[in-house]
């Protein structure tokens, strides 16, 4: 909350020089703006193509070098395991729907401006038609930010969670009308 007007516009040029790998995004819901630059797609839709990415595991690059934190963060066990959670689930999911889906064995290394992250892309061949709102249906919430297994853990979120989370974590992206979008999940926001 801000006692003068806040310039959208500018934020968003901002965050949109800052953290060019992501989706930047702002929604006006009456006075209210939600707004933000996420780095993790929950799913793309074009045509018979599908693609999401795991994005999990996460660190903060120290000031003396980013290859050897990233070296850190791959070989740490905690973090490998949190993201081959988040992997498995894409998977389990996508591959039902796809005639193939390629998921690289290892992850990568997504370098932000601020945060690193080990990250996956999954694409896969739709075995049918999907809308990319019927694949966001599937996909959200992602364990990354929902917990596993989903339904035990919706509930205790809800529990235990001090705090409502309001539109944090949910899907934004676009559809055209034929169905095909891209959608992130919207973090870094406020």
């Amino acid at each position: 909350t801000s006692s003068r007007k806040i310039d959208i516009f500018r934020m968003l040029t901002r965050l949109r020089d800052r953290f060019p790998q992501g989706a930047v995004f702002a929604i006006r819901r009456g006075n209210h703006v939600f707004i933000g630059a996420s780095p993790e797609r929950l799913v793309t839709v074009n045509g018979r193509k599908i693609t999401s990415n795991a994005v999990a595991g996460t660190s903060r690059p120290s000031d003396a070098g980013r290859k050897s934190d990233g070296l850190a963060l791959v070989a740490d066990p905690k973090e490998r395991h949190e993201h081959a959670l988040v992997v498995d689930s894409l998977r389990s999911v996508l591959s039902p729907i796809c005639e193939n889906l390629e998921v690289p064995k290892e992850p990568e290394l997504l370098i932000l401006s601020n945060m690193q992250h080990l990250y996956t892309p999954l694409t896969g061949i739709l075995d049918r038609p999907l809308t990319v709102m019927e694949a966001v249906a599937l996909l959200h919430p992602t364990p990354a930010v929902g917990g596993i297994p989903v339904g035990t853990a919706d509930i205790l979120l809800r529990k235990l969670e001090p705090f409502d989370r309001g539109w944090f974590a949910g899907p934004v992206g676009w559809m055209a009308a034929s169905g095909n979008g891209e959608f992130f999940v919207a973090l870094r926001s406020a």
